[in-house]
């Protein structure tokens, strides 16, 4: 079957921007599918649909897929809607006769495409890691020294809150690039009890250490090869979730640690951690586990979105509260599952849709300390009410919000591709 799949899927050359997402290289297969038994018409129109792209392109793409040849993926290749994208995706099952993917479907599936992502990656890891190797973290060699990133001001013209009533920027850090403060691919941001603020690459392996003020301190490299997914810190270390597996490393070095008792060796797709220091994981893309520090297991929900929604949802992030309670956000749902600390389901919060309060494509979740739910999402930052009402929307001026992060003190940091910056909440 991974054969099969990666030679639907062929080699990718990617040039810039980020390698393809997962519903991306959803589509993509399935289009490659209808591409191989002759149908290419339905190939072309959900490609054009899912990729927003015109039919002479989408036409060209949907050739190249037929004769084997590889596809050049560029910033302004990816999709924008990815409502329109995900309705390509459910038509192109149903023409090729198969259902939405789901239990022991759903994990082959992500497994195929952990695999697949792995391949679409090293182009551009290999480019990144070499650009990186001079400022590269060495065994035994002292850190770089701490250096000022280039600024956005926080106060003038480059990054303001939308909605300043609701919430203030307070501080914005970072640039475009791969030197000491710059970011190619940002989107996971962790604060420590001590104001260190933790950044991590999408892709090539960097995470960087900033001051309080978000003045450069070091960086450490991790797998170039894989993807960091996540960022999360607790009184003793901080956890990095990349490309299925937890690795444990110290606080202010990133010295690596030993990883935490109890934890299988992989199948990881997002994870929190709790006041009391439990962790709490999304294993088999939507079975909820949480661990104890001692490595015991304190909770199992299986099939925590598709129990409740009427279609299985194989991208999901998770949140925790102060209470221990969990939030899923089901990114191909537009929704937020929230469960108690006892697993039990409490809410479904917000839908797909274009109106106030509505999602459209979803990238983190994060809860305050009042409980408040809060979506990344390409219309900005969503906030729900702890009852699910929808209270109100901010975000930068410009940029997306990725990577969601709140701080001891209620503050909240967002991973912005290219910059971090902090909001203070009113």
């Amino acid at each position: 079957m991974l054969r099969d799949v990666a030679a639907g899927l062929f080699d990718w050359d990617v040039k810039g921007g980020e390698p393809p997402t997962l519903e991306e290289l959803q589509l993509l297969n399935h289009v490659a599918a209808l591409a191989r038994r002759g149908d290419k018409l339905r190939a072309i129109k959900f490609y054009r649909r899912g990729f927003g792209s015109s039919l002479t392109d989408a036409k060209a793409a949907v050739e190249r897929l037929e004769r084997g040849e590889n596809l050049v993926f560029d910033e302004t290749h990816h999709v924008i809607d990815a409502a329109d994208l995900r309705d390509a995706i459910g038509d192109a099952v149903k023409a090729l006769g198969e259902s939405l993917p789901s239990g022991r479907t759903v994990r082959v599936a992500a497994i195929v495409t952990a695999c697949v992502i792995g391949l679409v990656v090293l182009g551009v890891v290999a480019a990144t890691f070499f650009a990186l190797s001079s400022t590269r973290s060495i065994p035994g060699a002292p850190p770089p020294p701490p250096h000022s990133p280039p600024r956005i001001d926080a106060a003038g013209d480059s990054i303001r809150s939308s909605n300043p009533a609701v919430a203030e920027v307070v501080l914005a850090f970072g640039s475009d690039g791969i030197g000491p403060g710059n970011f190619k691919d940002l989107r996971s941001v962790a604060v420590d009890r001590s104001g260190r603020i933790y950044a991590a690459e999408y892709s090539g392996g960097r995470v960087q250490i900033f001051d309080a003020n978000g003045a450069f301190v070091s960086q450490w490299m991790m797998d170039p090869k894989k993807i960091v997914h996540r960022l999360a810190t607790d009184a003793t270390g901080i956890s990095v979730l990349e490309t299925g597996r937890v690795l444990r490393f110290e606080l202010g070095t990133g010295a690596p640690m030993a990883s935490r008792p109890g934890l299988p060796g992989g199948g990881f797709e997002d994870l929190a951690i709790g006041l009391d220091g439990s962790l709490t994981a999304i294993l088999q893309n939507e079975n909820i586990h949480r661990f104890g520090a001692d490595g015991s297991t304190l909770l199992e929900v299986k099939d925590a979105i598709s129990s409740i929604s009427d279609r299985s949802d194989p991208a999901v992030r998770v949140a925790v509260d102060g209470a221990g309670d969990i939030y899923l956000l089901g990114r191909f749902n537009e929704s937020v599952f929230h469960y108690s600390s006892t697993g039990r389901f409490v809410n479904r919060i917000g839908s797909s849709g274009n109106e106030p309060g509505q999602l459209r494509s979803t990238h983190d979740v994060a809860v305050d300390h009042q409980g408040r739910v809060y979506v990344a999402d390409i219309g900005g930052i969503v906030v729900y009410a702890p009852d699910g009402r929808y209270l109100h929307t901010f975000g930068p001026t410009k940029g997306l919000a990725f990577g969601l992060a709140f701080d001891d003190k209620g503050d909240l940091y967002a991973a912005c591709r290219t910059f971090v910056v902090k909001f203070r909440l009113k």
